[in-house]
């Protein structure tokens, strides 16, 4: 997975966020969009939306289920078992 290449502009538009947000609380759609260039959108009651978390908690259940029949993932450090999980994950969905 290619990482986001961060702009001028993308880091100046994080830091006026957090100037408004009083450098915290800062909506997690800003933080995409400004370190992606990736825009969020909402989920809503209709039935794609809710046929499309359905199906997110299904492959994700099943993720953690073949990740657990595997052993697990251990490490001393947070980061690694997201590294190490990130492509079981990809699988799943």
């Amino acid at each position: 997975m290619q990482k986001p290449k961060h702009t001028v502009a993308s880091l100046q538009e994080v830091l006026q966020n957090l100037d408004k947000f009083d450098n915290k609380n800062v909506p997690f759609d800003i933080v995409i969009k400004a370190f992606s260039n990736h825009k969020l959108e909402a989920i809503t009651d209709t039935q794609p939306d809710r046929d499309l978390v359905s199906a997110l908690k299904s492959d994700l259940a099943s993720c953690m289920t073949n990740v657990s029949n595997g052993g697990g993932i251990e490490s001393a450090r947070v980061n690694e078992v997201g590294n190490k999980i990130e492509q079981h994950v990809i699988d799943a969905i």
